[in-house]
């Protein structure tokens, strides 16, 4: 099964979803993400965790070191398109298959220099 995706984004309060499903796809994407960036700065710490177990966590939600990818770099846009995850620039939908799992993100880094 595919999905229609555009390049753009929009708001989640703009969509045709119900303001009930709104509140819990924000709470559990937003209010208790473990993100350092977000305002909340959750940790696993605050799950009882000293780390999160990510790749553990990946296989049992069905990815693999073929279909996920969290890569240190500028850009990942070969990296869409060979997952075929790619929504282009136009502003046109693009058909994205939602039947097999993958997921490319840019991690944050810095490059310093000595001290």
């Amino acid at each position: 099964m595919g999905v229609n995706v555009f390049p753009y984004k929009k708001s989640i309060h703009d969509s045709w979803l119900p303001r009930e499903q709104i509140s819990i796809i924000w709470d559990f994407y937003v209010t208790k993400s473990v993100a350092k960036s977000c305002s909340q700065k959750r940790g696993a710490h605050d799950y009882g965790l000293n780390s999160l177990p990510i790749k553990g966590m990946l296989i049992k939600v069905g990815f693999n070191e073929n279909n996920n990818k969290i890569l240190m770099c500028d850009s990942i846009k070969k990296t869409l398109e060979k997952l075929d995850l790619n929504t282009g620039t136009v502003k046109e939908p693009v058909l994205i298959d939602v039947n097999s799992p993958r997921m490319a993100c840019i991690r944050n880094y810095q490059i310093e220099d000595e001290e």
